[in-house]
């Protein structure tokens, strides 16, 4: 008999799925530190970007209301609050004025709020880190002018990422996301909101080695468990979501 390769999570939803694994990998940044800009020229630019990104925040509010309600737009709302916030502009002010670039501005100054944030013991506010490291993307998407790749392009499949972002999450084609498995997630965070709330099955805290990749697995959100290669019957046992809806798939700059 085929011994059964496991692996054993914290489960984010109770739904289940199967497919094709596939690792996600996003992109690091890599913003060039001295300017060649002036100060000025450079807060000018911060400015601009954040302006362009608070307004994408709202167009995305306006979304997830329509979408998921309230409750969870108001977390980009947040998220536009912060990019005002008094002393994260000082901060990236002051970098910009020392001959910085604003995109290691904005990449230095988010990274030392996201280690304060995991520093903390309250498992929740630990959480806030990955609002912070997702305002920062946008943030620098918006000064660079570029998207993130979709992960989904070559088709349908179970994603594994380090951790999942809020907007991430939103910006998956429905159709194509059987479900999610963040290595580093935590259960009390923004996206895992979300990921309940859309009804797509996750799990969270668990390594996944990496020949894993592009090999089926049966991911059980009730249990925390995922199965690599799993036997057919093991397949039809959870109930296996499929999409039952199409909503509006958002763009990331």
């Amino acid at each position: 008999m085929r011994q059964i390769q496991m692996l054993h999570g914290k489960g984010i939803s109770e739904l289940s799925a199967a497919g094709p694994l596939r690792f996600y990998d996003r992109p690091p940044l890599a913003p060039v530190i001295h300017s060649s800009r002036t100060p000025q020229e450079e807060w000018k630019r911060f400015l601009a970007a954040r302006h362009d990104a608070i307004l994408e925040l709202a167009a995305l509010c306006d979304v997830v209301i329509s979408r998921l309600g309230q409750d969870l737009a108001n977390i980009f709302f947040a998220h536009a609050v912060l990019m005002e916030d008094d002393d994260l502009t000082a901060m990236v002010k002051q970098d910009i004025f020392t001959g910085m670039t604003a995109e290691y501005a904005v990449y230095r100054v988010c990274d030392h709020f996201v280690m304060e944030f995991q520093a903390l013991h309250d498992p929740y506010m630990q959480a806030r880190a990955m609002d912070i490291l997702d305002v920062s993307r946008r943030l620098f998407r918006a000064l660079e002018g570029w998207r993130e790749p979709d992960p989904l392009f070559r088709g349908p499949a179970i994603l594994v990422v380090p951790q999942i972002l809020p907007s991430e999450v939103l910006a998956l084609d429905p159709q194509k996301l059987l479900g999610i498995i963040a290595c580093q997630g935590s259960l009390d965070s923004h996206s895992t909101m979300i990921l309940r709330s859309m009804e797509v099955a996750a799990i969270a805290q668990v390594e996944v080695p990496r020949d894993w990749n592009d090999r089926p697995v049966l991911l059980d959100g009730a249990t925390g468990r995922i199965y690599l290669e799993p036997d057919p019957n093991l397949v039809q046992q959870p109930v296996v979501r499929t999409p039952r809806r199409a909503p509006r798939q958002l763009q990331m700059r």
